[in-house]
């Protein structure tokens, strides 16, 4: 669920307009997997023993890995799009500050990690793949930094004060 979450934060901090039922579409390909996997279907042929590590040899043969991909894909050009777009849509220059990082944090670690656990392992090349998985935790270094550093997604008082104003005729008639 990791790639079509991420997909529907992004939609949701960037205030895109979508219908309910499109989202779900991005977690049709997940659930489908969980359910297969569930039923003993996995994407794993098994596992080796690799330069002293051990490591999960995908099943290019069973039709899951495709759905895998597919989603895994489809989720993470989505999700670039997504962020993309909101940068360049964005009036506010803390949005586009805030944009520039998630974008360049998502898109190195998310299509690096998929080039080195999927791509390369189907032309048995295994040195990598330990690498792909530790790039996941890049991106969420990148976050952790924008949420520390540059106070990302920080609540601003005066924006909810703002909004109280704005709203002040319903609060009066509620009291009245």
């Amino acid at each position: 669920f990791y790639f079509p979450l991420n997909v529907h934060l992004y939609l949701a901090l960037s205030n895109a307009k979508t219908k309910s039922w499109a989202v779900f579409l991005f977690y049709v390909p997940a659930i489908t997997l969980n359910i297969a996997n569930a039923a003993g279907y996995s994407i794993f042929s098994g596992f080796i023993k690799y330069k002293g590590e051990w490591l999960a040899v995908l099943d290019y043969n069973h039709p899951t890995i495709y759905i895998y991909i597919f989603s895994m894909v489809l989720c993470i050009v989505a999700t670039s799009v997504i962020i993309y777009r909101w940068g360049k849509q964005t009036t506010i220059n803390k949005e586009k500050i805030y944009s520039k990082y998630i974008f360049i944090s998502f898109a190195v670690t998310n299509y690096g990690s998929f080039f080195l656990t999927i791509i390369l392992p189907y032309f048995n090349i295994q040195d990598y793949q330990g690498i792909g998985l530790t790039l996941f935790y890049l991106y969420v270094i990148g976050l952790f930094y924008l949420v520390v550093k540059l106070r990302f997604m920080n609540l601003n008082y005066s924006l909810m004060a703002d909004e109280i104003i704005a709203n002040i005729d319903d609060i009066v008639m509620l009291l009245d």
